[in-house]
């Protein structure tokens, strides 16, 4: 179960998977944050994102991390502190 963090009084949910996902031909970790009907994806490996609007594209076919780069960073931001603060526990 994903860890959900209150952080200026709305709630997020941040996951660390085991999971893969396919990035290209090869399967590749991710970690991934829901925020606002946004969903980042971060392959880890590779250092590289994704960001879905899920209100508009719940099949995350269209990659909008390029589109919206100040919500990228932004919720980049979120996950490597949720990352921070997993790792010190």
């Amino acid at each position: 179960m994903p860890k959900i963090w209150r952080i200026r009084s709305r709630i997020i949910r941040v996951a660390k998977s085991s999971l893969e996902r396919v990035k290209g031909h090869r399967r590749q970790a991710t970690q991934a944050i829901l925020k606002d009907g946004w969903k980042l994806v971060h392959f880890i490996k590779l250092n590289e994102t994704e960001l879905f609007n899920l209100d508009e594209d719940i099949g995350e076919r269209n990659d909008l991390s390029k589109n919206h780069p100040e919500k990228t960073r932004e919720m980049l931001a979120t996950l490597n502190e949720w990352a921070e603060d997993t790792q010190r526990k």
